[in-house]
């Protein structure tokens, strides 16, 4: 074989090795930076995660207050609940306009308002649900 065209057949399969190399070498590099960036991104996301765990376990707490809050309020409703009913029931028999005492209506207020503050508590899901 002639060695011009040989030496010009082995110059062209030498640049496309030497294409080949750079391509992987290039890959190489991106692989790494992405791995990288991952292991960075994980380690944040499990960080926060970790943050939030915290959050909620340092919610039980005041959730468990709040929930005793509610049964007390749920019972002192009840039994403000009958006491009107019965003055409401002896206001009738008497003849007499409850509606003009004072604390008939602050105890029909309180009891709307117990209720409102029921049902908002009601709506809060218990934080170990999410744990």
């Amino acid at each position: 074989m002639n060695p011009r065209i040989l030496k010009s057949v082995y110059n062209k399969i030498n640049k496309e090795e030497l294409k080949s190399e750079k391509v992987e070498l290039s890959l190489v590099d991106d692989l790494k930076k992405r791995g990288d960036a991952l292991l960075k991104s994980v380690s944040k996301a499990d960080n926060i995660w970790k943050d939030y765990q915290d959050y909620l376990s340092k919610a039980d707490k005041p959730f468990s207050k709040m929930i005793k809050a509610y049964n007390d309020l749920d019972s002192d409703v009840k039994f403000a609940e009958g006491i009107a009913k019965r003055f409401e029931k002896a206001g009738k028999e008497l003849g007499v306009d409850i509606n003009n005492n004072k604390d008939f209506k602050n105890i029909e207020r309180n009891i709307k308002t117990s209720k409102d503050i029921m049902n908002t508590i009601n709506s809060f899901k218990d934080p170990s649900s999410f744990q």
